[in-house]
């Protein structure tokens, strides 16, 4: 494993350094979601990626770090167009959707840009939460070809306590294990980790 991602890296219980005209992005993920892909696949090089909910192509990405260090590359999939000329600029190696992931056709998106069949993460955050079970429950109708490895799932539990539920049945009757549950971010509980059962330990 490179110990050069690990590298000051911020423990999740430490607060991020508040974003300023010193420090005016931060290529961490919020809550160490890519802390926790990069020591499950054992500091892993050249992965595949899928964020869905993928927002700026720095600033809180779960996958910014991952492309950059260690070579990995995927599909960002986001709503908002403005997104998509810092996606297009910063992170070469991806591919910047701009769709609604409440309706995509996730076997034909993944075919017609090459995706392996074993993909090895995908984070799953968008707002609000109930568009994050919708967009949860779509991947998995339409992802039949596919498998993910690891997946983050934000419930926002915190300000909303109808998702978290539901999405830990749908994810672990789809077969994936709950290893992290109930990530804490600044506001309260946020994120659920999981790893298909084929790789848990």
């Amino acid at each position: 494993m490179a110990d050069s991602f690990l590298e000051n890296y911020i423990p999740l219980s430490d607060p991020l350094p508040p974003r300023s005209r010193e420090n005016p992005v931060n290529p961490y993920s919020e809550i160490g979601q890519d802390k926790f892909v990069y020591e499950t696949t054992n500091g892993k090089t050249g992965g595949t990626f899928v964020e869905i909910g993928a927002h700026d192509y720095i600033i809180s990405s779960n996958t910014y770090r991952l492309e950059k260090e260690c070579g990995w590359y995927g599909i960002g999939i986001e709503l908002d167009r403005r997104f998509e000329h810092g996606w297009l600029q910063h992170r070469p190696n991806s591919k910047f959707i701009t769709a609604n992931a409440l309706s995509l056709d996730y076997n034909k998106l993944f075919s017609q840009f090459n995706m392996p069949s074993v993909i090895d993460y995908v984070s799953v955050d968008i707002d609000p939460s109930e568009s994050t079970l919708a967009a949860l429950v779509q991947l998995l109708n339409t992802s039949t070809d596919y498998r993910f490895n690891i997946v983050t799932f934000e419930t926002d539990y915190y300000s909303n306590q109808n998702t978290r539920e539901p999405s830990r049945k749908i994810l672990m009757d789809a077969g994936y294990i709950l290893v992290k549950p109930g990530v804490c971010g600044w506001l309260g509980e946020q994120d659920d980790f999981y790893v298909h059962h084929t790789i848990h330990q």
